[in-house]
């Protein structure tokens, strides 16, 4: 993650608070500071965090999430797959239950479209590809990660098989509240009709004839 002193990797981090979270050698956590009230708000400030990045490589953070202790080396591993998108199981951790990590299949881009957490936390981009990305994907009031990380996958991804991400959810998280909800169900509209709605109807009715045949 580091050649010739230059850190490659930046982790944009949404938080409220001045973060103060340990990152490892080779990561820099870039510094970008709005005020927003609604979802199209949160969409156009990582963009514009976006297009600050001036490091090869970048991945978003949560501040009240955190990264495991070998998440040097896991991210050795993606940036060595040399894909626009590298992606990593993730580890779930709720108040009074047991961790659960999540296992997500080798890429496939149709599934994706009709699938967030195929590609949730960690997802690690090349900042050229995400930059691209973001010229084709929708703006406003649409949750930006799915349609970005489905749109930069489509130069290549690659599934690491490590966890690279510890995701802390709440019961009453940001992700329950209805606007990030309808949000995310307008971006995840927009990659099914990227991917090829006809296509994804094909292979969703198919999986459904299966399970019911006992498959």
């Amino acid at each position: 993650m580091v050649v010739g002193g230059i850190v490659s990797i930046t982790a944009l981090i949404l938080s409220r608070e001045p973060v103060t979270m340990m990152l490892p050698a080779g990561v820099v956590a870039l510094n970008h500071c709005e005020t927003f009230t609604t979802t199209a708000g949160i969409h156009a400030a990582r963009r514009r965090a976006l297009a600050r990045v001036r490091t090869e490589h970048v991945f978003f953070l949560d501040s009240d999430d955190s990264l495991p202790h070998d998440i040097a080396d896991v991210l050795d591993e993606c940036v060595a797959a040399g894909r626009p998108l590298a992606y990593t199981d993730e580890l779930t951790v709720r108040p009074g239950m047991a961790p659960l990590r999540s296992r997500p299949a080798p890429y496939d881009p149709v599934v994706h479209a009709g699938s967030p957490l195929m590609v949730h936390h960690l997802a690690l981009m090349q900042t050229a590809a995400a930059l691209s990305a973001l010229r084709l994907i929708p703006s406003g009031d649409v949750w930006i990660e799915h349609p970005l990380y489905w749109q930069v996958a489509q130069g290549g991804a690659a599934y690491v098989p490590r966890v690279g991400y510890h995701w802390h959810r709440r019961m009453n998280g940001m992700h329950r509240a209805s606007g990030i909800v309808a949000a995310q169900a307008r971006g995840t509209a927009w990659c099914i009709r990227r991917s090829g709605a006809d296509e994804f109807k094909r292979r969703t009715r198919d999986a459904a004839v299966a399970r019911a045949a006992g498959f």
